[in-house]
């Protein structure tokens, strides 16, 4: 079954960011897509982390979620 799947980017980011795709991506598009949709510039830089750190785990985070659509399916 094809699922679409959209992600949205809302912690420590200036405004809400979300990627779609009309079905479940390889790890390599939705690692690009997550990147160019979350430029440096919108990333919150505070005590809590440095951006490169929030975006990193931004990658990280999405790339679960499409493991556990992965293993549903």
């Amino acid at each position: 079954m094809t699922q679409r799947l959209t992600i949205g980017i809302t912690a420590a980011v200036s405004r809400p960011v979300t990627v779609s795709f009309p079905a479940v991506p390889s790890a390599d598009r939705m690692r690009r897509s997550v990147l160019d949709a979350l430029p440096m510039h919108l990333i919150v830089d505070d005590v809590h982390g440095l951006p490169a750190w929030r975006r990193h785990l931004a990658v990280h985070l999405a790339e679960e979620v499409r493991q556990h659509l992965m293993a549903r399916e």
